[in-house]
């Protein structure tokens, strides 16, 4: 950031800039002397010691709905994706299936509105009840953590954990923000 070079995005940092070492000042004593031995500056020597460090872009935390931590403890997005697996269902692609991805079978690209009918149906199965406003705030991440799961399941955790980076919305604004500052080609 101080030299133009990248794009910081996130949220502004804490501000703790400061080393600080804990030296005992007598044996068998609880006593001790704290001291600070160093200071972090930014390249241009900025202090940023109870300021931060500002981001050029400020992204927004991310928001996990708590039905969505609990429905990931209860591991119920796993046994959703092994019942997919083990029934092959007549709508999604079998083919497609079998390399982790979930693709209509009737050459429909999106299927995310079937698959969340049928993961809600699947959890009230298991014993796991939502409200409407909860399932509403968290069925498109719920989508996307049936995916994982399934990638999980069929291709094993690189996959998975590609796919999961590739669902972040932080990198997500990250990637756009690069394809706007790419050069543009040379004209011929």
């Amino acid at each position: 950031q101080d030299w133009d070079r990248a794009v910081i995005m996130g949220r502004r940092t804490f501000g703790k800039a400061s080393v600080q070492s804990i030296q005992p000042i007598a044996h068998g004593k609880s006593q001790a002397l704290r001291m600070t031995v160093a200071h972090y500056y930014t390249p241009k020597h900025k202090e940023i010691h109870e300021v931060g460090i500002e981001p050029d872009v400020t992204l927004r935390p991310l928001r996990f709905p708590p039905v969505l931590r609990r429905l990931r403890r209860e591991g119920t997005f796993m046994k959703f994706a092994t019942e997919l697996v083990s029934s092959g269902t007549e709508w999604l692609d079998a083919a497609a299936l079998q390399e982790g991805l979930l693709r209509s079978a009737s050459g429909q690209n999106n299927v995310s509105d079937r698959l969340a009918a049928e993961f809600r149906r699947f959890s009230n199965t298991v014993g796991f009840s939502m409200s409407d406003a909860d399932w509403n705030e968290a069925r498109e991440q719920a989508v996307q953590e049936v995916r994982i799961a399934v990638m999980l399941k069929m291709k094993g955790g690189e996959p998975a954990k590609r796919l999961e980076v590739e669902f972040d919305p932080q990198v997500r604004t990250a990637a756009s923000l690069l394809r706007l500052a790419a050069p543009s080609p040379p004209s011929l």
